[in-house]
């Protein structure tokens, strides 16, 4: 019965249907890419107010720091700032799970590392 479904084409229209559906999505797939790599690929522009004293501090922190311009000065401390708010988010994230002010908790290894250090010492002394 099914070798004669597929010799009379009545699942063509469903391949059809699949093969469309496949077309739409890799079209999608495509659009998506595009826009991703016009965002990455063109910068936005973001300006910000600097007191003289500040940007004399720029100045000076780039030349020593041997950046080319003012935006490498910037896009450095914008890496800078997203560390310390990973850094900031993982405190958050251990005080959510042990609780504000907790310990950290001493794994076997450096337990272990301590005891072999106090023998050491007993031992020596």
């Amino acid at each position: 019965m099914a070798a004669m479904a597929l010799a009379s084409g009545a699942c063509t229209g469903l391949w059809r249907d699949d093969f469309q559906h496949i077309q739409r999505l890799r079209a999608f797939e495509q659009r998506t890419t595009n826009c991703m790599m016009n965002r990455m690929t063109q910068p936005e522009i973001v300006q910000a107010r600097l007191t003289p004293e500040d940007a004399m501090r720029l100045d000076d922190d780039r030349k020593i720091l041997g950046l080319a311009t003012r935006s490498d000065a910037v896009r450095e401390g914008l890496r800078l700032l997203h560390k310390t708010a990973r850094h900031a988010a993982l405190a958050q994230e251990y005080d959510d799970f042990y609780g504000a002010g907790a310990q950290a908790p001493m794994g076997t290894i450096a337990a272990y590392g301590d005891q072999v250090a106090a023998e050491s010492m007993v031992a020596g002394g």
